[in-house]
């Protein structure tokens, strides 16, 4: 049997998104940093993305180079976090709908991109887990959206 919340998730099955900026530089306090701006398929996530800053997105690995070795990956972390606003529209991905939240919702994203150097190209598996819990109330309840997949990202120099 099928639960409603399987069904809904298998709607994601094949879900692809791009990006539409990135930079990527050595700091000395951080590491090696890839600065990703994000796309969205939908007007709606794209603007609350925006408007909340979930769609600059900051990975960063401690390695000393970038790997060119598809045995021993280079590692780049993300984390963030965000509160969704009581009353704005959300696009909900599972629903492929808009919802409202009554209460404001506290957003944990932690990912990470296993990849290396393959000619021009990083590729490699991406996996994400985000965390959504409703800020105000004494129970707790915590929906999970957990997405993985693979990636290639075309590196050209400016």
């Amino acid at each position: 049997m099928i639960t409603p919340a399987a069904e809904q998730a298998r709607k994601l099955v094949g879900y692809q998104t791009a990006i539409n900026g990135a930079a990527c530089y050595r700091d000395d306090s951080l590491g090696i940093v890839a600065d990703i701006t994000m796309h969205f398929p939908h007007e709606t996530m794209r603007d609350l993305a925006v408007a909340i800053g979930i769609d600059q997105n900051r990975y960063v690995t401690r390695d000393a180079s970038v790997s060119e070795n598809s045995e021993a990956p280079t590692i780049f972390e993300f984390t963030k976090q965000a509160v969704l606003p009581a009353g704005r529209p959300v696009f909900d991905m599972t629903r492929w709908s808009l919802v409202t939240p009554p209460l404001p919702v506290k957003l944990v994203w932690y990912a990470e991109a296993v990849g290396h150097l393959d000619g021009n190209n990083f590729r490699g598996t991406y996996s994400s887990r985000m965390l959504a819990e409703p800020v105000g109330i004494p129970v707790t309840v915590r929906h999970w959206l957990f997405m993985r997949g693979s990636f290639a990202v075309e590196l050209r120099t400016t």
